[in-house]
């Protein structure tokens, strides 16, 4: 019976022992997570963890939590804000172990995916080449659609792009050649 209490007094003593704004930082980190995991509002969740990071920059392990979870937010819309954001967790909590190490794992799975998608793009843009070259255009822009599709915001889909334009010009259709290059040259001045 006394090891039982001293064991509710040590698990509990902490949330005791909280100040108000410590507790409500928790609290507000909860719903968020709930916002994110249960619900999947991540818009909802992305504004709860922003204001926990501006509110409560002095929680810093509410903090760290509150920001490990934005990166994954936004990993989980695909946008490239998830590594800046894992990178600001491992440089601005250093002191917070566990939410560096979850970052510096999510960074090396992210650079991992992108190294495939990259691969897998390339392998695109040289199949795409070997058709051209063999006058084959229509199936030379589909490979050509495939690198984009793996790449879509980098250098190789830019240059895919282009070869799409390159192909529907030698198939002769100047119309989807010519709304093509204008099209790459309105989205990338």
């Amino acid at each position: 019976m006394k090891s039982i209490l001293i064991t509710l007094i040590f698990c509990f003593l902490p949330l005791v022992m909280m100040s108000g704004q410590d507790q409500q930082a928790q609290t507000l980190l909860s719903e968020a997570i709930y916002q994110e995991e249960v619900n999947g509002d991540l818009a909802e969740a992305v504004r709860s963890y922003q204001s926990i990071i501006r509110n409560y920059p002095d929680q810093r392990n509410v903090a760290a939590k509150a920001l490990l979870h934005l990166g994954v937010c936004y990993e989980k819309l695909g946008s490239e804000q998830a590594r800046q954001t894992y990178q600001d967790v491992i440089s601005k909590y250093s002191d917070q172990a566990d939410e560096v190490a979850r970052a510096r794992e999510r960074i090396s799975r992210i650079e991992a995916y992108s190294a495939e998608l990259r691969r897998e793009a390339e392998k695109h843009l040289r199949a795409g080449n070997e058709l051209f070259k063999r006058w084959e255009y229509e199936s030379a822009i589909k490979e050509y659609e495939g690198a984009v599709k793996s790449g879509p915001n980098t250098e190789l889909a830019l240059n895919a792009r282009y070869c799409i334009g390159q192909s529907w010009y030698r198939a002769g259709n100047y119309g989807k050649a010519l709304a093509t290059f204008t099209k790459l040259i309105e989205e990338n001045p």
